[in-house]
């Protein structure tokens, strides 16, 4: 609950009551979110508030939109790219009821061709999503959006340049109660350079 000091000034105790000692002073106005609360007492981080002396801030209204991401690499040695594989991570993408997930490791052919792992994730995933798929060849990054909760565009994927080479960044951007949000799906590099040029990378993503 997010909390507001109604009065001139109140303690910041250090624990719920009076006879602990009073660390800092907090003044009208001051407000925080509570973590925990014991008899008339709220806490807020380390310190522990008089409740009386408090007013509840009411709650804005906010957009909720639940993105997830989920990877699916190439060359995990149990069960192989198909549609089994597929109704597996459908089921575990729909049970966490997602707006959008960002899919990674899935097919790497060229851009208008193949596809054929992705496809069958949607087709597993059932009616009401939509697959976006990148623009460039050889980019395996996915974004797959629920028609009832967003609605969604393709934006042309980012070449992500680094000392230790280029990669992809997929884009969508997506509509949520009149909101744009633009969605990245990333490669990024991997292995001892990882650091340098993964800084790099983000650098650029920031610009977008």
């Amino acid at each position: 609950t997010r909390y507001e000091v109604a009065v001139t000034s109140t303690p910041a105790k250090a624990g719920p009551g009076e006879a602990y000692p009073t660390r800092a002073t907090r003044s009208k106005g001051f407000k925080f979110t509570s973590v925990a609360r014991a008899g008339g007492w709220v806490q807020a981080t380390l310190y522990w508030y008089r409740l009386a002396d408090l007013r509840i801030v009411p709650s804005t209204k906010k957009v909720s939109l639940r993105v997830g991401s989920f990877n699916l690499p190439l060359d995990a040695p149990k069960l192989p790219n198909g549609k089994e594989r597929a109704k597996i991570a459908a089921a575990q993408i729909n049970a966490a009821k997602l707006d959008l997930v960002a899919v990674q490791e899935l097919d790497r052919a060229p851009s208008g061709t193949g596809h054929v792992y992705a496809t069958q994730l949607l087709t597993a995933l059932g009616k009401g999503w939509t697959l976006h798929r990148p623009t460039t060849g050889y980019n395996e990054n996915y974004i797959f959006t629920k028609d009832s909760k967003v609605q969604g565009r393709v934006l042309p994927d980012l070449i992500l340049t680094s000392p230790a080479g280029g990669r992809h960044a997929s884009r969508v951007v997506v509509t949520k109660a009149q909101r744009e949000i633009t969605i990245f799906n990333t490669h990024l590099v991997s292995g001892a350079s990882a650091g340098e040029s993964r800084e790099t990378q983000g650098t650029q993503l920031a610009k977008h």
